[in-house]
Order: C-alpha cells, then structure tokens, then sequence
C-alpha cells in the first residue's frame, strides 16, 4: 500500500484554493490541499513503525505560520502555489529523509519546493496565461501548521489519513 507523509496546512483562503483545484487539479475530489514532505512510497514496515519512527524525527518541531504569495509551475505542466521564505518544510522534509525508513524513497532528480499543488496544465501557452491571471489577484495567503499527517492513498487515490502527529506550541 503506497503511503506519504503531509501537512494539511490550515488556510486563510481555502475557498479561494479550492475553486482553483476544483477547475484544474485532478487530484482535486480526493485530497485536499496539501504541502507533501515524504512523496508516495511503498515499505515494508507497519504504520506503527513510521508513526514512531515520524514521532520521534519531528519532535524537535513546533507549530508555525507559512505564507503563499504567488503561483509557479514547473516544466512538466504543474501548477502550484510555493511557501515563502519558510525553511522549516525544507528541514521537516531534509529530516524525514535522513531517516533509515524513508531515505531509500528520496528522489535526488527532484529538487524538493514546499509548495501545494493546485492544477496540472498540459499546454504551456495555457499555463503561462493561467499563471498571469492567478498572480494578478495579488493573493497573499496565511496557514498556520500545527501538525503532520500520514495517508495511505487508497487504489482509488482517494487520501485515508490514518494518524496526525501536532506539532509542539512555540515557547514564550
């Protein structure tokens, strides 16, 4: 059973990102929007071996707010809305791989962006004027995070999120 490991970042604008999957991302009806930190993987060992091992590797982590400020894509037809400036995702998901469970699924080809994705755009004149159109709206756009969660992604690709790990409060 394939398995990954997200944060389901609580937004300030979910309406507004939603409409956007609804009309472009195929992924839309069964998952909702989400930064991945472990990409699908297959293992051997039981959920309760990568909740303790994801326990134990996120520990040292504390809730904290992100900002999504303006749409990229990449060049194979992705849209997406990147987290600004927050190196906390990049750590998170740096850790996770360093892990014996989870370091023989890294993808090294793939440079790692903390971002949700929010359509597939198979056409590059359609997304470069998808792209115009979303990033005039100007959306700056706040989620706090607080915690971590693993899926098991169903044959149907539906998201049966099976265990949220919460993030430490940040001391004052």
């Amino acid at each position: 059973m394939l398995r990954s490991i997200l944060i389901f970042p609580k937004l300030s604008e979910i309406t507004t990102i939603q409409n956007i999957r609804r009309e472009l991302d195929p992924l839309y009806p069964h998952i909702r929007p989400h930064i991945t930190l472990v990409f699908p993987f297959e293992s051997e060992a039981t959920d309760e071996v990568i909740i303790q091992n994801i326990q134990t590797i996120l520990k040292p982590f504390s809730a904290f707010n992100v900002t999504f400020e303006n749409f990229s894509s990449d060049e194979k037809s992705y849209l997406w809305l990147p987290v600004e400036g927050c190196s906390v995702i990049q750590k998170m998901h740096d850790v996770l791989y360093q892990s014996p469970l989870f370091s023989p699924f890294l993808r090294p080809e793939f440079p790692y962006t903390p971002h949700i994705t929010v359509g597939q755009i198979h056409n590059q004149q359609a997304m470069l004027s998808t792209l115009k159109v979303l990033n005039s709206k100007q959306l700056q756009i706040h989620a706090e995070i607080d915690t971590v969660s693993i899926e098991h992604i169903l044959d149907n690709d539906d998201s049966d999120e099976f265990f949220q790990i919460t993030l430490s409060r940040p001391k004052k």
